[in-house]
């Protein structure tokens, strides 16, 4: 992780070909040095 990254955290929603809509992180924990442990919630429309 760069400085210009930002650390995932509660509330930051994430996007992307990943995810077929919007993920809202509800949980983030660090798993070791570049490592995280995210629980995610869909955000439906």
């Amino acid at each position: 992780m760069t400085e210009t990254t930002p650390r995932p955290a509660p509330g930051r929603i994430l996007e992307g070909p990943l995810f077929s809509e919007r993920m809202r992180i509800e949980t983030a924990e660090a798993n070791g040095a570049a490592g995280w442990t995210l629980a995610v919630l869909a955000m439906t429309a």
